[in-house]
């Protein structure tokens, strides 16, 4: 907790292209200046840095560390959840993990109607997609499974019954209304706090069969 009392939050946001990095001091959200608009897992350290600087703050004064841990990137998520590992270890710091699929069920909420299931799907490669169910609308936000890898036949089985489809930058190929929403930001995962779980020791989410 920082000198002045207030809970001191820091979010990691590394299973997408563009990596974030966020910090949460009471009611006020500190983000690196200029935020990359492309920034990779190297800038990762150096965002981290900035942040806890320009609060003047230590890393021992870190109260809880958010971080998603996929299904994304590997490379990403490898790195960013090192990072988390390590100060936790260091400095006693609890985690809590989130599925990439979490935060853009969250970033879309609004255009699902009340209280109707709704999928999000991320492009796993290798001609498989993964998928998750939600339900939710404007009042909120239900994770009905968890995330799970398909191959694109049995994805479409699901994809094309369902109303709505998120994304983040892919198109899934489904004949459902879809709505690509962009890469996440760290700042995300302060509002899903009460959806996130702990995790003392997270893995990078890998949901591919082996071959």
């Amino acid at each position: 907790m920082s000198l002045g009392g207030e809970r001191v939050v820091l979010a990691l946001e590394t299973a997408f292209p563009s990596v974030s990095v966020a910090l949460q001091i009471g009611d006020r959200i500190r983000q690196p200046a200029p935020l990359p608009s492309r920034a990779r897992a190297s800038d990762l350290h150096p965002a981290l840095e900035q942040c806890l600087a320009s609060e003047g703050l230590r890393t021992t004064e870190i109260d809880l560390i958010l971080v998603d841990k996929g299904p994304g990137s590997y490379t990403g998520l490898r790195i960013g959840l090192s990072v988390a590992r390590t100060l936790a270890m260091l400095h006693d710091i609890p985690i809590r993990t989130l599925y990439s699929t979490d935060i853009l069920a969250w970033m879309g909420r609004d255009l699902a109607e009340a209280d109707q299931e709704f999928l999000v799907a991320l492009d796993a490669r290798r001609i498989h997609w993964t998928l998750a169910r939600y339900r939710g609308g404007p009042q909120g936000l239900t994770r009905c499974g968890r995330p799970e890898v398909l191959t694109k036949a049995d994805f479409l089985k699901i994809a094309d019954r369902a109303s709505l489809v998120l994304s983040a930058e892919d198109q899934p190929p489904t004949k459902t209304r879809s709505v690509q929403l962009g890469i996440p930001n760290a700042v995300s995962l302060f509002e899903l706090e009460w959806l996130s779980e702990a995790d003392p020791a997270p893995l990078p989410l890998y949901l591919m069969p082996a071959t």
